[in-house]
């Protein structure tokens, strides 16, 4: 019980009118533990009823949506109101209904999907999954999930995912050359991934009964403890492929290295790419098939080279901006940095910036090292501005307003086709002279360094932190 400790989240249940017996006690356990409750009683009864509904959903940090027994329209119309307006959406659905009813099973393919029996342990599910809200774990581990399953269908698999249930023995069913896999994923914040994961995917592997052509796989984003490992050797028909496998797989495969570093929260740099026997048997690689299909580093650099030259503020969008600088930051930074989430607000809605990324646990660069290490900063806020003209003063004010020390949120990066002006620089230094925030506005001309730093055997981060360098240098009472 927490209830002197305040979350200051705000949960809309939707549930039907069936489930008035008990959806009380799922309120009230729900706010003992510090969250605030909003349902459909708490909107206005008048001819705008829809409309309140609608507000409350909005104003919500996340919408818990409960099927017992039936998943009615008026249900379905604030299942709706939630996804249109992007919010965090969680799905409980009971068992007995999740399995027997067609309808349900085809409206919530591919969605997370948190399966229970009764109500004490439905309301322990829906306080466990919506305390981790903030940080929006299970939305990495689905990526995650989705991104195996562009792995394997990259090498000539054809697959299918499973209904996203927590009680699913596997997550992604993999067929080829006659052969069945079951794939069962696993990614973890920390390094090394801890056993007891493991011991548990080997339960569920010991109560499959399998075939002479089926084998089970473990997918994980980690490193295993050598003591799992071995004991998984001994198993029949059951492989792991853990982080080392994984950089050996795609590292010439540029969109999935990119991706598969910018779910992973600490630095890869040190670990050595591993190539088995048994990877080269399971995905059928030959060096043929390398140099057919494999994009070359420097060829992605050199193209995104030809984009930055080329761009035109006055004939492109905002949004096709954002991309780019994305797409380059990716490419460049993808070792250094993780979490990688687009387009956020301020909790109270007047701010959004671009970008926000966290620097990963570990990282050997040394520009990152001395911003974690002497900025107090953990995450980094990018801004993205495709004006013809230069920033200005404004747009740096509006940057520092997202910055909080105390929230290891201190630095933020600024990137514009055109740089900024004499009073934005200013603005810049005084930011950093009198609050301690550190701002870096970088223009289309230092993205085109940082990638020729990068094409001549370079780090990117090292043009960066000759920029600071001389911002500190430079930096007067």
């Amino acid at each position: 019980m927490r209830d002197s400790v305040r979350l200051n989240k705000k949960v809309y249940l939707s549930y039907s009118c069936l489930n008035m017996m008990f959806i009380d006690y799922i309120c009230k356990k729900i706010h003992d533990e510090g969250f605030d409750i909003i349902t459909c009683k708490n909107c206005f009864l008048s001819e705008n009823n829809k409309l309140s509904i609608a507000e409350n959903i909005i104003k919500s940090t996340c919408f818990v949506l409960i099927i017992s027994d039936e998943f009615s329209k008026y249900m379905c119309d604030e299942y709706d109101i939630a996804l249109n307006n992007k919010k965090n959406v969680m799905v409980f659905i009971k068992s007995k209904l999740y399995r027997t009813n067609k309808e349900i099973n085809k409206k919530f393919k591919d969605k997370m999907v948190v399966l229970w029996d009764n109500e004490n342990e439905l309301s322990m599910k829906i306080i466990e999954n919506i305390a981790g809200v903030g940080y929006k774990y299970p939305e990495r581990g689905y990526l995650f999930e989705v991104w195996v399953e562009d792995l394997f269908k990259m090498y000539g698999y054809d697959t299918s995912r499973t209904l996203y249930a927590y009680d699913s023995a596997y997550d992604i069913y993999a067929e080829k050359d006659g052969k069945k896999f079951y794939v069962e994923v696993k990614l973890s914040r920390l390094r090394v991934i801890n056993k007891v994961v493991i011991e548990k995917t080997l339960r569920m592997y010991e109560k499959m009964s399998l075939k002479d052509n089926e084998y089970f796989i473990v997918v994980t984003a980690n490193i295993i403890p050598d003591e799992m490992k071995k004991h998984i050797l001994t198993k029949d028909r059951m492989f792991v492929i853990e982080i080392s496998e994984l950089l050996y797989l795609v590292q010439n495969i540029e969109d999935l290295k990119y991706r598969l570093l910018s779910l992973v929260e600490y630095a890869t740099e040190d670990i050595e790419v591993t190539e088995t026997e048994e990877i080269i048997k399971l995905f059928n690689i030959t060096k043929e098939k390398t140099i057919d299909s494999f994009v070359d580093y420097n060829v992605e650099l050199s193209k995104l080279l030809g984009e930055i030259n080329k761009w035109k503020p006055e004939i492109t969008t905002s949004e096709e901006y954002e991309k780019l600088c994305i797409k380059v930051l990716k490419v460049l930074f993808s070792k250094d940095l993780t979490l990688w989430s687009e387009q956020k607000k301020s909790n109270d809605d007047l701010y959004r910036f671009d970008l926000i990324c966290k620097i990963k646990d570990g990282v050997t660069s040394d520009f990152w090292k001395f911003i974690e290490e002497f900025f107090r900063t953990k995450y980094i806020i990018f801004e993205f501005k495709n004006y013809k003209k230069f920033i200005t003063q404004r747009e740096i004010y509006t940057t520092e307003k997202y910055l909080y020390a105390k929230a290891l949120r201190s630095v933020a990066i600024i990137i514009s086709c055109n740089g900024s002006d004499d009073n934005a620089k200013k603005a810049i230094k005084g930011s950093l002279r009198e609050n301690g925030k550190l701002i870096l506005n970088l223009s289309n001309r230092n993205l085109v360094s940082m990638i020729e730093y990068e094409l001549n055997g370079n780090l990117a981060s090292e043009y960066l932190y000759n920029i600071l360098d001389e911002m500190l240098i430079e930096l007067e009472k």
